[in-house]
């Protein structure tokens, strides 16, 4: 699970940190926090990052559309929260970390065997006889008793993700932030 905290404003937390002090309630606050921080967060992926923009992505090249929003699961994962004295935003998607942060992903050398059924010649029988499915084999299962078994290795491979922030506020945000802390303190 990767959360989004409030970095910078220390006005505003220094606000908050007297008012649970005197024991206030901040719970209003904390929701129009995490609410302000959520449409932030919609606005980067609306953007396709902000300061800087996001490389565009490899899928996004060839399929177009936009980058990380492809099917929006993890745009729609994108939820607030409030937990004791803090609030902000979070998603339980295992892969955002990598998108936030960037990083590289090692894929280790592996092999694996399959069972593919044969004719009785030993040839391996196909799905088709035309297109795409001419090159296809059959998979076997194990009360098959035509089989040919095939070993497939790979070397491994890593993969250089480039860091995509879209958990992060912007200089603006920070202001609408301190702006309903300070409506907070002092209502209308």
């Amino acid at each position: 699970m990767i959360k989004a905290y409030l970095k910078g404003a220390e006005k505003v937390k220094a606000i908050i940190a007297q008012m649970i002090s005197r024991g206030e309630n901040i719970k209003p606050l904390q929701r129009e926090i995490s609410a302000i921080m959520h449409n932030e967060v919609d606005e980067n992926f609306q953007a396709g990052g902000r300061d800087p923009s996001w490389p565009v992505s490899k899928r996004a090249q060839k399929q177009g559309g936009q980058t990380l929003i492809d099917k929006g699961q993890l745009l729609g994962s994108i939820q607030e929260f409030i937990s004791g004295n803090s609030s902000g935003v979070s998603t339980n998607k295992a892969y955002a970390a990598i998108h936030n942060f960037g990083g590289q992903i090692k894929r280790h050398p592996f092999s694996m065997r399959i069972k593919l059924r044969t004719d009785a010649k030993g040839n391996l029988l196909r799905q088709g006889t035309e297109g795409l499915k001419a090159n296809l084999a059959v998979f076997a299962k194990s009360s098959h008793k035509r089989t040919a078994t095939r070993t497939y290795t790979s070397n491994g491979w890593t993969i250089n993700m480039p860091q995509r922030e879209f958990m992060k506020v912007s200089p603006a945000g920070i202001g609408k932030i301190e702006a309903a802390a300070a409506a907070f303190l002092i209502p209308a």
